[in-house]
Formats: structure tokens, C-alpha cells, sequence
């Protein structure tokens, strides 16, 4: 027998992202962590961009 979980209403998604948000901005432990994080997501990008560009991916954006 599948059991299929009730769908969440706005509401709920709301409480959830929130609590979501919450957790993530508790992780930060300073405010170097944030600028941190986003330079590493810059890194990140230009490695994958990167590796695209070598495997002869052209995205369109």
C-alpha cells in the first residue's frame, strides 16, 4: 500500500522556510563565515564554468 503524504499548504511551507533560513543563519559563527561562503560559491562557479568550457559545453546564459 503507497502512502502519499498530504500536500503542505502555504502556510506550512512558510513555517518550514523559515525554519530552513533559521538553521542556515545559526550555522554562521562570525560574520567572515558569509563572505566566506560566498566566495567560495564564486570559486565553485568559475571551476564548473570552467570544466564546461573544456568539455565543449556553451551554455546560454
Amino acid at each position: 500500500m503507497v502512502v502519499i503524504p498530504p500536500k503542505m499548504t502555504d502556510h506550512n511551507k512558510i513555517v518550514n522556510m523559515r525554519r530552513q533560513l533559521a538553521q542556515i543563519v545559526a550555522s554562521y559563527h562570525n560574520d567572515y563565515d558569509v563572505l566566506a561562503e560566498i566566495l567560495q560559491n564564486a570559486v565553485d562557479s568559475v571551476k564548473l564554468r570552467l570544466e564546461e568550457k573544456r568539455k565543449g559545453i556553451n551554455p546560454k546564459y
